[in-house]
């Protein structure tokens, strides 16, 4: 799964929208796939690449944002990190953890 997400952050600040959308958008995915098999050192391995791979799609997302001018982006911008809350919620847990130790 490292491999995936490593091609993933080499492709998500593409300078192509939908590539840097796809990234991010999977990248999320993985984490939240990842994050939901405690049983399999998923939250391990969530801690692990929480810290780089989350607040990167997220940033790439909201870097979309910005340049999107359309509503329809932005509409497809909020579905993605609406569906992705409670992996964003679990990200931020786990910085946090990381952070006091």
């Amino acid at each position: 799964m490292h491999q995936v997400g490593d091609y993933l952050v080499s492709t998500v600040n593409s300078s192509e929208p939908s590539i840097s959308f796809q990234a991010a958008q999977s990248l999320l995915q993985l984490t939240h796939i990842l994050s939901s098999k405690p049983n399999s050192g998923g939250i391990r391995a969530v801690a692990g690449v929480a810290s780089s791979w989350g607040p990167l799609a997220v940033a790439a997302l909201l870097q979309l944002w910005d340049r999107q001018l359309s509503f329809a982006g932005h509409a497809q911008l909020m579905v993605v990190l609406t569906e992705h809350l409670p992996c964003l919620q679990v990200i931020y847990i786990l910085q946090r953890l990381h952070l006091g130790s």
